[in-house]
């Protein structure tokens, strides 16, 4: 076994330590943490629990889903490939240190989400529901890998921010999308609805456990077989993001 090949496990670790401490230092998990427990404040004014009959806490999280997009976004803020030149400098290849940084990123949503759920707990405790927080059951599946498959289905994104080609792509679906939906074209509507319908779709893995939390006759089942898929999927995304880039961003990438 040669010495690289010992570095390197070391070298993976140091990177995701390094990843986890630089995204600490830098405050940012400090606006997601602040977001969500300002979505709670804001469900408690507005009473949501009463008027849906779920626990404040719930409500809070799928009103925070979309924080979780921005999470991955906001993970690499000031880093875009022309900017990530340092990582040539590690004994690491620059696919496992942007693979540590995403990871990283992972962690400190999930302790957002930690954070989150404590103050539900609290807001429960303070306010005499605590039996309605303690009967959450498949809403707590949903409530933290709902946030953690968003964040690497836009992670990919993230990683090829800089490409032309990515945008040429995101622009030509968004224009079949809006063509599909004026027309009702049927080619459309199925690929809508096995992507983000009920069952092993999009939303099931994002939403299911919250809306059986509101209902179980009104909300799709298998909403842990649809989050173990999707998380598969954005995982496979993204290390496939990380590991093969664009020929433009993988040329700004190489700049030093």
């Amino acid at each position: 076994m040669t010495n690289v090949e010992l570095r390197t496990p070391a070298g993976i670790r140091t990177s995701f330590v390094q990843q986890l401490r630089l995204l600490g230092w830098s405050g940012r998990w400090a606006y997601l943490i602040i977001s969500l427990l300002l979505l709670l404040a804001f469900t408690k004014t507005m009473h949501a629990d009463a008027l849906l009959g779920v626990p404040l806490v719930v409500v809070a999280g799928l009103l925070g889903l979309p924080l979780a997009a921005l999470w991955a976004l906001l993970v690499w803020h000031g880093e875009l490939p022309d900017r990530r030149s340092y990582h040539w400098s590690l004994p690491v290849p620059q696919p496992g240190h942007d693979l540590a940084r995403i990871a990283g990123g992972a962690v400190w949503l999930l302790a957002a989400y930690l954070a989150l759920a404590a103050g539900g707990a609290i807001v429960a405790a303070t306010s005499g529901d605590w039996a309605r927080f303690a009967s959450i059951g498949p809403a707590w599946t949903t409530f933290f890998a709902g946030p953690l498959v968003l964040y690497l289905v836009v992670s990919p994104l993230a990683l090829w921010s800089n490409s032309v080609w990515l945008r040429r792509v995101l622009a030509a679906v968004i224009v079949l999308g809006i063509f599909g939906a004026i027309g009702q074209l049927d080619v459309y509507r199925r690929v809508a609805e096995a992507v983000f319908g009920p069952g092993w779709g999009l939303a099931t893995a994002l939403m299911g456990g919250f809306l059986r939390q509101a209902g179980p006759e009104t909300g799709p089942a298998g909403e842990r077989g649809a989050a173990a898929l999707w998380f598969g999927i954005g995982l496979i995304a993204t290390i496939c993001a990380a590991t093969w880039r664009p020929a433009d961003v993988a040329r700004l990438a190489r700049r030093r």
